[in-house]
């Protein structure tokens, strides 16, 4: 092993692998995992998995720890407000029995969960989308101890974030890839009423777009760059598959755990992958060829299946073998053993591990043997009996039977000393990972209440108009409104119309709409990369110099990176930044001086009166985006011009989806086929007064923007409105249905 591998790794790897059940548990422990993530029966990613009971998860955890391996629950969705507490009871048994890690995407729960649970390790999970070192910093002064990055990150990103953060990385190596940034997805939570951030994505990326497969991403295989991956500073490679069965599970861990292990002991410079192995790894579950994911590469049209369809048959065959060549054979303790058996004295039986961190001993007396009538007891024939540990984790490597005198012993008393002593041993080696009982179930206390800073008085405030154009910068028909409050601009509809002197174009558009009264808000990026604040100074620049009252912020880079600038404007966080509950709520308020937060647009009626929204921002109207990805349509469609423009997507069923291409960040954003629209008679701004309705316009043309603005306007100014929406199509969203 070469010097600077060595230097680079002071710690392993962690191999992680996924189970859907107790087979597939236990295929992965066979196999080699170091940890295994798993589901239990509320608030997972992966709802229609098997998933594990309270009694398989506490049965996991004993069978992992037995052999020194770690066991991550997922408690990776959004959760509404009565179901935080629920959270106590449900993570309880597990705290205690020495869980090892949650993985978490709500913020909210982030919170909670450190409060109750003080020594619990809380991971993020790939849905809160973390692609950056301001995003890792963000989430580490929360309490997070892991954070599972964005899967559209590249080596060089992901190395220079842990030398800057230190944090344990976690990244996908094998598997299945999103076509959207993970947590960024409302495609099937619009379409479907499934919602990928309760676990329940309907897979709408794999469907034919009519004919073609634009959004179905080809899986993972990253057994060539092992080395690169490991140099890089993750900490955790993971292998995607909660879904799959325990012969894939096993199988695929196997093979990893193989080469991996290999990679410890050759060094990088020797590793090598047989095209053997390989080309047996990409057959065992494919959808329709594998490549590397983003590790080298920014998006690509041969990362996307295009013309076949997202799910290709295994060889079933095929599976079987390998699933029996690199799975292994089920793990065992392996234990040491004295018993002694002498005449007029109690029976003794002497057990020990030695394990790599130290070992324990257990020692437990048992009946003293009867006298033999005929020929005595050998020490051979009690060492028989007591070797059949089976049905247990333990396997004898050696045991000594002493024996003395005349005696005899019933097997039934040889097989009580045995249990006794194993289950001694076992508990013993099992109580190094239980925990004391410092959990706080009552979290309701003042230090502990999310904050009301700020809420004074909002009330009473009148509601006004905020207008947000994502595609151009003319705001001459919002000067004059007296509803209009505020007028944010994209980025990069900033840019496109800018020209070089970005900053000059920004001062005049600021000037423009402050000098008539109206606030004047930035929309930065939903995705912030490594260098953007440096490529785009204008934005440290001119929020220093007072020139921007506002910045709508979709990501926890933007978060952290505003405070660090001591922004002193105000902060809207948007729609992905997600506050589902009052908890996750606080945490994003609690992010600086002046925030505010983004009505959620998940949430039914029912559930935003129960939550209330009063002083938040609400968007009532426009195209919402239902995805956001790393690809990039023009280039999967062949028709890529480097031009950032709006393109279309047409469905099976011929909706046509606009797609907006901004080049010069890799970033498309696939919006809705028909626009939101809540109007006066829905009754949820009336009754739970938000601060601001807003308007999103994306493309729209000069008249139907002026009939989207003029009836709100008559709403807001208790004009009499006309009964019939300005609308022909569009969508209440989730205002009446939600998600599951």
């Amino acid at each position: 092993m070469t010097a600077s591998f060595l230097e680079n790794n002071m710690k392993r790897s962690e191999l992680l692998s996924p189970a859907g059940n107790m087979d597939a548990f236990s295929a992965a422990l066979n196999a080699g995992a170091d940890a295994i993530y798993l589901g239990g029966e509320k608030f997972g990613a992966r709802a229609y998995a098997d998933n594990f009971t309270k009694e398989e998860i506490l049965k996991a955890l004993d069978l992992a720890h037995l052999h020194d391996r770690r066991v991550y629950l997922t408690v990776n969705t959004l959760l509404k407000d009565e179901e935080t507490e629920e959270l106590y009871d449900y993570i309880y048994p597990f705290y205690i029995n020495g869980l090892d890690g949650v993985i978490i995407q709500d913020p909210g729960v982030i919170s909670v969960l450190g409060k109750m649970f003080p020594k619990l390790p809380l991971h993020a999970s790939t849905q809160m989308a973390v692609t950056g070192k301001d995003g890792v910093d963000f989430l580490k002064e929360r309490g997070i101890s892991r954070v599972v990055l964005a899967r559209e990150l590249s080596l060089k990103e992901i190395e220079y974030i842990y030398k800057e953060t230190g944090i344990e990385l976690e990244c996908f190596i094998h598997g299945a890839l999103c076509y959207a940034y993970s947590g960024k997805c409302l495609m099937s939570s619009f379409i479907g009423g499934r919602s990928g951030n309760r676990g329940r994505c309907a897979g709408a990326c794999r469907l034919p777009y009519p004919e073609k497969y634009y959004l179905s991403a080809r899986d993972i295989c990253t057994l060539s760059i092992l080395p690169q991956l490991v140099n890089a500073g993750i900490s955790s490679l993971k292998i995607e598959g909660r879904m799959k069965g325990a012969q894939y599970v096993g199988a695929v861990t196997g093979i990893y755990r193989k080469h991996l292990d290999r990679l410890y002991e050759d060094g990088a410079r020797g590793y090598r992958v047989d095209e053997k192995e390989l080309s047996t790894l990409l057959n065992l579950y494919t959808r329709s060829g594998n490549s590397e994911g983003y590790y080298h590469r920014k998006n690509g049209r041969d990362m996307i299946t295009i013309t076949k369809p997202s799910y290709e048959v295994t060889d079933q065959e095929l599976s079987q073998k390998m699933f029996m060549t690199y799975s292994g054979e089920r793990p065992y303790v392996y234990i040491d053993g004295v018993a002694e058996y002498r005449e007029n004295e109690p029976s003794v039986l002497k057990l020990w591990f030695s394990g790599n961190e130290g070992g324990c001993e257990v020692c437990v007396k048992g009946d003293i043997p009867e006298a033999a009538r005929n020929n005595p007891m050998s020490g051979e024939e009690i060492r028989k009996s007591l070797e059949k540990t089976g049905g247990t984790e333990f396997v004898f490597r050696s045991l000594k039977v002493n024996t003395a005198g005349n005696i005899f012993v019933p097997k039934s008393r040889i097989n009580a000393l045995r249990r006794s002593a194993l289950e001694e041993l076992r508990g013993k080696l099992l109580a190094g990972y239980r925990r004391d009982d410092d959990s706080i179930r009552d979290i309701s206390g003042t230090d502990h209440l999310p904050s009301t800073k700020g809420d004074e008085g909002k009330k009473d405030k009148k509601c006004r108009l905020h207008i947000m154009l994502l595609r151009d910068t003319d705001v001459s028909m919002f000067l004059q409104n007296e509803q209009v409050d505020i007028i944010s601009v994209s980025h990069f509809a900033i840019i496109n119309d800018s020209g070089k002197d970005i900053t000059e174009s920004i001062k005049k558009l600021s000037d423009m709409i402050r000098d008539n009264g109206k606030r004047f808000y930035l929309k930065l990026p939903s995705i912030i990369r490594k260098g953007f604040t440096d490529r785009y100074p204008y934005i440290r620049e001119l929020t220093e110099k007072g020139m921007i009252d506002g910045i709508i912020a979709d990501d926890y880079e933007s978060l952290k990176f505003l405070k660090d600038i001591s922004f002193k404007g105000d902060i809207i966080t948007d729609i992905h930044l997600y506050g589902w509950n009052r908890y996750a709520e606080d945490v994003l308020k609690g992010s600086g001086e002046r925030v505010n937060t983004t009505v959620p647009i998940e949430l039914n009626k029912r559930e935003l009166y129960k939550r209330g929204i009063t002083g938040e921002d609400m968007i009532v109207y426009g195209y919402l985006p239902m995805m956001l990805s790393a690809q990039c349509i023009k280039k999967t469609k062949d028709i890529c011009d480097h031009r950032p423009s709006l393109t279309t997507l047409k469905d099976r069923l011929f909706n046509v989806y606009p797609v907006e291409c901004h080049c010069s960040e890799c970033i498309n954003v696939i919006y809705n086929n028909v626009p939101l629209f809540i109007d006066k008679k829905d009754g949820v701004a009336d009754r739970l007064k938000p601060s601001h309705l807003r308007l999103m316009f994306l493309d729209e043309d000069d008249k139907t923007k002026r009939k989207i603005l003029d009836h709100y306007s008559d709403i807001l100014s208790g004009k009499e409105i006309c009964a019939k929406p300005p609308l022909e199509k569009y969508t209440k969203g989730h205002l009446n249905r939600g998600v599951e």
